[in-house]
């Protein structure tokens, strides 16, 4: 079975966090990992941005560049 795109996902692997996030490249990812400011959900291995905290991140940084 194949899952609708319409369907909301819960969590979304590193790769594809970056790109919902404008595309951010792999350091600039990890330094706000380092920093606190993304959290990860790990599951064995493999690491996944959950998507309320997608949504919270984007929404931090959308507030950064209104501002400006």
């Amino acid at each position: 079975m194949q899952l609708h795109e319409s369907k909301q996902r819960l969590l979304y692997p590193v790769k594809e966090a970056r790109e919902r996030l404008g595309g951010i490249g792999n350091s600039l990812f990890y330094k706000l990992v380092g920093n606190g400011q993304i959290k990860l959900t790990k599951i064995g291995n493999r690491s996944f941005v959950s998507d309320p905290e997608l949504k919270r991140v984007a929404g931090i940084f959308s507030d950064t560049t209104a501002a400006t």
